[in-house]
């Protein structure tokens, strides 16, 4: 028993969100072999439920483009309000520049990463890395 509540907070689960589900598959499978648990959601209210339900907990949340049923600003706001999940990290991937695309500063100030495509699954690897080592710096 106490082995599987040490490898439940060892797992280093990450939730993708988005709607593309090319784009969903090809990173959370390279996530998977750099030995992440990833789980997937294609909408924001099935995304919300996997964080509030999820047995073991969700270090960090990676939400792609394309996002239905909730945008990416009121899946970013209910994680941060609703669920208190203030610290959690979320990291945000859009299609285009975010000028181009309009993403309001307030949107911007509730992510720790806004990264724009095309990314090679590398370079989000990288940032969830670093996101999650600077989680860890504060909890010390």
């Amino acid at each position: 028993m106490t082995s599987a509540l040490i490898n439940r907070r060892s797992v280093r689960r990450v939730l993708f969100i988005t709607s593309n589900e090319g784009f969903r598959d090809s990173f959370s499978s390279f996530l998977r072999m750099n030995d992440f648990d990833v789980v997937q959601s294609g909408h924001g209210f099935q995304a919300l439920n996997l964080l509030e339900n999820s047995p073991i907990p969700v270090m960090i949340v990676i939400i792609g483009p394309d996002i239905q049923v909730l945008t990416a600003p009121e899946v970013i706001s209910l994680i941060r309000a609703r669920y208190a999940k203030k610290d959690l990290p979320i990291i945000q991937v859009l299609n285009v520049n975010d000028k181009e695309e309009g993403i309001d500063t307030v949107t911007k100030s509730f992510v720790n990463e806004l990264i724009k495509m095309p990314l090679a699954p590398i370079w989000l690897l990288k940032k969830i890395q670093e996101c999650l080592s600077l989680q860890e710096e504060f909890k010390e």
